[in-house]
């Protein structure tokens, strides 16, 4: 009974509920995006199979293979709701609930059990970053980790059946299980090290993007294991990543019959008519930089995803104002205790805003079509805890910070 007492009571866990509850109050219907998903995962559960020619009607995010009907996106998200809502859905033709009314409630709860519950995890790696990686105090932690929970997209974006969270707390997690290891947790550092390959070969199986926080956490893994002289196990991490890529070649080979097909590839046939731009450069993403006409256009991509009010992240969340000064901040005072994870960090939040500026030329692309902000640049957001954390600390952004936080929440 003590131990339960002293969970309920612990800051991880008020935390935790705190964000969870948050994120469940709102519930925010469905969009194309979403609805992409659910077919994916009403098909599997109604039809038993994964083509989703029956619910087409509903999303405008499918591609059309060998004339049939399947979700565009990565099926990761959709394999980490299909328990809740095979479950959710069973339980309540039970009371036999109007279908439109119990499928609303369905996917509700599907999105609470998988977004909603990330983002709440989120929030308490956050915190353990700040406060055992960072050696930030308990007050600072909770300011971080709060400040990117319910001041950044993070929040509105763990509301909605969305990928981008859910991308964001594998990959995050992963750095924070492979920041921890040191020369004295050598008895635990090999369950660590697994959970944290899977974690980051899971996140490309929700998301494809995710490949650029792969990387950088990948050689980040790399001169860590070396570090504390425990090389050889880079051959579990590798093989656990490939784990958590395994879904994904499942379900190309039974559904494409090529295990390492890509979603995006469909819309470069002529059977596919949405999303032209997807046709050109890398799936979309330009980086003809010898050009002059793709410079200009980088360019005004990037200040539309930055600082301009239609998706600009700086004028939609303000605390981001203090990330490139908390950088700076960082290097000045901790640079040779601190490195790796200025470098990581760093390399994935600059990654994800030149993917994104870089992707298509118009709003449908880079503005992430009808969104709040630059949704693609979410999974880089919890990797911000480090600038953030020491803007917080120095004199002569503290008092603005606060400020800032409230505004952005």
């Amino acid at each position: 009974m003590v131990k339960v007492s002293r969970i309920y009571k612990s800051i991880e866990f008020i935390l935790f509920a705190v964000v969870f509850v948050s994120c469940a109050y709102f519930y925010s219907g469905s969009g194309h995006n979403e609805n992409s998903r659910f077919d994916s995962i009403r098909a599997i559960v109604d039809e038993h199979r994964l083509i989703v020619d029956t619910f087409s009607y509903n999303s405008a995010d499918l591609i059309n293979v060998d004339h049939h009907y399947y979700s565009g996106k990565a099926p990761g998200l959709s394999l980490l709701g299909l328990p809740s809502f095979a479950l959710f859905d069973r339980a309540l033709r039970v009371t036999e609930t109007n279908s439109d009314l119990r499928y609303h409630f369905v996917c509700y709860l599907t999105g609470v059990f998988t977004v909603g519950l990330f983002c709440a995890l989120l929030c308490v790696f956050l915190f353990r970053y700040v406060r055992r990686g960072l050696g930030g105090t308990e007050q600072e932690a909770v300011i971080i980790s709060l400040t990117l929970s319910l001041g950044s997209l993070i929040y509105p974006f763990g509301t909605i059946f969305f990928g981008h969270v859910v991308t964001g707390a594998l990959c995050f997690i992963a750095f924070y299980l492979v920041q921890q290891l040191s020369v004295r947790n050598r008895g635990t550092g090999l369950k660590w090290i697994l959970l944290a390959g899977f974690c980051l070969g899971f996140s490309f199986t929700v998301e494809f993007p995710a490949g650029i926080a792969g990387l950088a956490v990948g050689v980040y893994t790399i001169v860590r294991l070396t570090k504390i002289k425990r090389l050889n196990w880079l051959l579990p991490f590798c093989i656990a990543g490939v784990v958590g890529v395994l879904p994904l070649l499942i379900y190309n080979q039974l559904a494409f019959g090529n295990a390492f097909f890509l979603t995006y590839e469909a819309y470069k046939s002529e059977a596919n008519t949405a999303f032209q731009a997807q046709k050109e450069g890398f799936y979309g993403i330009h980086y003809e930089f010898w050009r002059l006409t793709f410079i200009k256009q980088f360019a005004r991509n990037l200040l539309e995803i930055t600082i301009l009010p239609l998706r600009g992240l700086l004028y939609l969340n303000p605390i981001m104002w203090l990330v490139p000064i908390g950088f700076a901040y960082a290097v000045r005072s901790s640079w040779r205790s601190n490195k790796g994870d200025i470098l990581c960090c760093s390399f994935v939040f600059a990654g994800f805003i030149a993917m994104t500026a870089a992707f298509g030329d118009s709003i449908v692309y880079w503005g992430g079509g009808a969104s709040f902000g630059p949704r693609y640049v979410i999974p880089s957001l919890p990797f911000l805890a480090l600038p953030l954390f020491f803007a917080l600390r120095e004199m002569r952004t503290r008092f603005v910070f606060p400020v800032l936080a409230f505004l952005s929440a």
